[in-house]
C-alpha cells in the first residue's frame, strides 16, 4: 500500500547506533524520505536485494516491470494516470511452472487529501490467479504521479506493506517515480533499494 508523502514520518533519521530499531536496522534518508533499512544478521536472513532478485525469472521481472507502465496509464476513474496501485503475485503452478496474476487496477488516489492508495485485489484473470499453487513472489506499484500542490506518494514499503508481509515470499514495492525496486519484510527494507534497470539485469 503506498501512502501519501504529507503523512508524518514515523521516526526522524538517526545515525546513533543505539538508536536503531533491531539488530542490523537502522534509519537513512533516501531522496527525502526516512526509511527503516533491515540489514539481515547470522544466520537467520542471509538474503540480500542481489540475492532476491537473482530468485526471479527474467520473464517475471519483464512482468513486473510492466506494472510500473500500467500504473501510470489512464484508468476509468485515473485520468490521467500515476495515481492508481497495481499488484501481482508470481509463483509455481502445478507444473512446475512460473506464472504471473495481475490485479485490475485499483482505486484512484489523491494524495492532496489522502495518505493511502490500495490495490483492487481483484485477479484480471481468476483463473491464473487460482493456478498458482506455490506463491513465491508479491509485487505492488507505489505511483509516481504528483499533484498540482507538488504532493506525490512515498516511494519505499509502507508500515502497512511490512504488516502484511507473509513470510518465506519475497515481498517487493516497485518505487514508480523514482524507478527503484525495494525489496522488504516485516523488519523493514531489505539491503538498499535496486535501481529498476539492475533489477532488470539481474
Amino acid at each position: 500500500m503506498s501512502t501519501s508523502t504529507v503523512s508524518p514520518t514515523p521516526r526522524e533519521f538517526s545515525s546513533r547506533a543505539d538508536e536503531r530499531d533491531g539488530p542490523g536496522d537502522h534509519w537513512v534518508t533516501i531522496d527525502g524520505n526516512h526509511v527503516l533499512i533491515h540489514e539481515p544478521q547470522g544466520k537467520e536472513n542471509q538474503q540480500t536485494p542481489q540475492g532476491l532478485a537473482a530468485q526471479i525469472p527474467p520473464e517475471v521481472k519483464v512482468e513486473m516491470a510492466r506494472a510500473i507502465h500500467d500504473s501510470n496509464a489512464p484508468t476509468v476513474d485515473d485520468k490521467k494516470g500515476g495515481f492508481h496501485e497495481k499488484y501481482g503475485v508470481a509463483g509455481l503452478d502445478a507444473t512446475g511452472k512460473w506464472v504471473v496474476s495481475r490485479d485490475k487496477s485499483g482505486p484512484y488516489g489523491n494524495p492532496d487529501n489522502t495518505v493511502h492508495v490500495s490495490p483492487s485485489g481483484e485477479p484480471v484473470d481468476p483463473n491464473i490467479a487460482y493456478s498458482i499453487v506455490d506463491p513465491r513472489v508479491v509485487f505492488h506499484v507505489h505511483p509516481e504521479g504528483i499533484t498540482a500542490a507538488g504532493h506525490g506518494w512515498v516511494q519505499p514499503p509502507s508500515n502497512v506493506d511490512k504488516a502484511a508481509t507473509i513470510p518465506g515470499q519475497i515481498n517487493a514495492v516497485l518505487a514508480a517515480g523514482e524507478k527503484k525496486v525495494y525489496f522488504y519484510d516485516e523488519s523493514g527494507v531489505i539491503g538498499k533499494p535496486m535501481k529498476l534497470k539492475d533489477f532488470l539485469e539481474k
